[in-house]
């Protein structure tokens, strides 16, 4: 006997064996799925005519836009960027009465100091 060459038989048939029962489960297994959950197949070919109709829904619509007194534009029954109320009612915007105070506060208070004797004319 030759190295390399020999082959133990037993294992081989085992082997086959084992491949071949595989094959059937695989087979069991493809008719089991098969006949207990079909596949959903579409009954109609969906044709362009009722594409169209379809996607008359997903078409884009012309955008709504009012002005409030101050004269901003925004979006129907939504407040306007920057408004304190809606309707005659107040608006609560988280850190308010803050951002008010920064905005009415003279940012220009401190900076007098530094141009009191002369004109920038």
């Amino acid at each position: 006997m030759t190295r390399g060459y020999h082959t133990n038989t037993k294992k081989t048939k085992e082997k086959a064996l084992f491949q071949k029962n595989l094959a059937k489960s695989r087979l069991f297994a493809y008719l089991y799925v098969y006949k207990y959950y079909p596949m959903a197949t579409p009954t109609q070919r969906r044709t362009s005519s009722s594409k169209g109709r379809g996607a008359s829904h997903l078409a884009l619509k012309a955008q709504m836009i009012t002005k409030n007194k101050a004269g901003v534009l925004h979006h129907p029954h939504q407040a306007a960027p920057g408004a304190t109320e809606y309707n005659g009612k107040p608006i609560h915007i988280k850190g308010g009465s803050r951002l008010l105070g920064k905005l009415t506060k003279k940012k220009t208070a401190g900076k007098k100091d530094e141009h009191a004797g002369h004109n920038h004319a």
